[in-house]
């Protein structure tokens, strides 16, 4: 029998007489786990807002050598798309908008865990790094990060627009998890930027939008310990058409491609073709072209779809391409 339950979080926590302002939320599931899915989402109907919050599936006998790749010995998470204090002109935020970028960190142990934390920036000056101080979170804490309040102490400019939040801990995975998030005071303008733990040589994404109300912008990440080339192919024309793009890219590093200016500039690929000055649409695959075959690839990305009309960046990401893999379809409770 399907059913779905509905809890407000506001009405939990005045009966169970809970203060402050977050926290974290926990449910389990002592028999079929696998039939029940969940959704959370934020609202404020005085400044129409609404986010989607992450719930992640929590498992006690993940190991770790199970959930990390590319080298990496301890697990890792990655943010790559947090938008910093001074928001990027192309995403055609009012003149004046500041932003508020949060990192929420969550001990979901009963012992305490050391989390480190680095910003890897770039913006109109140029790229750095920043590395927060050990943090050390207690048993079962939601830590609160102020990553626009921190800026000026981590050395991160004004200029700087964009930053890939990583999280790395000595613990298990899932041990301690991460959500990212960059609104204005209103509610009314910023992005999310989901925490992920993976890695691949092979990734295949949905759908990109490039018009007059509508562009988008992906950043590929190198999570790996080496250099590695990454290929990004975009498919139009009914998948009869192509466009490459190859880069060399750093550990730790990324490569951005704002896709508006590739179109409207006529920028050539690999193999001399430009993309049609009327395109406004297509899909995209990534492709890792020297992994190690022992560590699985090192890339991840992030793409951001931009709403000019609603002032939405609203975030999607590619879907990995494992060997040998069966999947069946997740459904979703939240109907809208």
């Amino acid at each position: 029998m399907h059913q779905t339950v509905r809890m407000v979080v506001s009405q939990l926590v005045s009966s169970a007489k809970l203060t402050g302002t977050y926290g974290g939320i926990r449910f389990s599931v002592p028999d079929s786990a696998r039939e029940i899915n969940s959704v959370h989402f934020l609202y404020d109907p005085t400044a129409g807002f609404s986010a989607m919050m992450k719930m992640f599936h929590f498992d006690g006998s993940s190991k770790l050598e199970e959930r990390t790749w590319a080298g990496n010995t301890k697990w890792t998470q990655w943010a790559p798309m947090l938008a910093l204090k001074n928001p990027d002109p192309v995403a055609g935020f009012p003149q004046g908008t500041v932003l508020q970028p949060f990192v929420f960190l969550r001990n979901t142990t009963k012992q305490a865990v050391n989390v480190n934390v680095s910003i890897g920036w770039h913006g109109d000056s140029g790229q750095g790094r920043a590395n927060l101080p050990l943090l050390i979170l207690s048993p079962l804490e939601t830590r609160k990060l102020d990553i626009g309040a921190l800026q000026p102490t981590l050395g991160i400019p004004n200029t700087a627009h964009w930053a890939l939040v990583t999280v790395t801990t000595g613990s298990n995975p899932d041990d301690v998890i991460a959500v990212a998030a960059s609104y204005d005071a209103t509610g009314r303008y910023g992005a999310q930027t989901p925490f992920s733990d993976q890695l691949a040589d092979h990734w295949t994404g949905g759908l990109w939008q490039v018009d007059s109300t509508h562009n988008s912008i992906i950043a590929i990440t190198n999570g790996g310990k080496q250099q590695t080339n990454a290929l990004l192919t975009f498919l139009y024309n009914g998948g009869k058409s192509k466009y490459e793009v190859q880069k060399a890219i750093a550990p730790g590093d990324q490569f951005w491609i704002n896709l508006a200016d590739y179109i409207h500039n006529s920028t050539p690929d690999k193999n001399g073709n430009t993309l049609p000055a009327d395109l406004t649409s297509g899909t995209y695959e990534l492709r890792d072209l020297n992994p190690d075959k022992s560590l699985s690839g090192s890339l991840f990305e992030g793409k951001i779809i931009i709403d000019k009309t609603w002032g939405h960046l609203t975030y999607g990401c590619m879907v990995c391409c494992g060997y040998g893999s069966l999947g069946t379809t997740d459904p979703n409770p939240f109907g809208l």
